[in-house]
């Protein structure tokens, strides 16, 4: 069976976004993570079947600033577990699906990741994850 990974909402400030939701959820976030190669700032909440991400630009370069500048706040992607991420990648490029990259990266918490074009996904920015091995 297929499993949802997170949901990332990109925000303009964490902390302020952590406020707000730290009340309307009525939990704390399990962990806060500055990620210098993606150019962001994460708060991540743990719920019974899903993590959602909060992301804040960070850095002048950041992607994410551009988006945010462009698109403003709210649902940026939604992410998608997979058991390998360069076989599924391979497997849809095959298919004529579009990334935005060449290879998958590291991404939170040691995990693999990659996008999707969003012109290739019905215009919704697809994450597949590959977590981390347990050692």
């Amino acid at each position: 069976m297929a499993k949802l990974n997170h949901i990332a909402v990109l925000v303009a400030d964490v902390d302020e976004a952590m406020d707000l939701f730290n009340k309307v959820w009525g939990i704390e976030p399990t962990g806060i993570h500055t990620l210098e190669k993606q150019g962001i700032r994460t708060a991540t909440y743990e719920f019974d079947n899903i993590m959602v991400e909060l992301m804040e630009p960070h850095g002048d370069d950041s992607m994410m600033k551009k988006a945010l500048e462009k698109r403003g706040p709210g649902i940026h992607h939604m992410a998608v577990e997979v058991d390998d991420v360069q076989s599924r990648m391979d497997a849809l490029i095959n298919e004529g699906l579009r990334f935005t990259s060449e290879n998958p990266t590291l991404g939170l918490n040691d995990s693999l990741i990659c996008f999707l074009h969003p012109k290739s996904t019905a215009g919704i920015l697809t994450e597949l994850v590959e977590p981390a091995k347990e050692t």
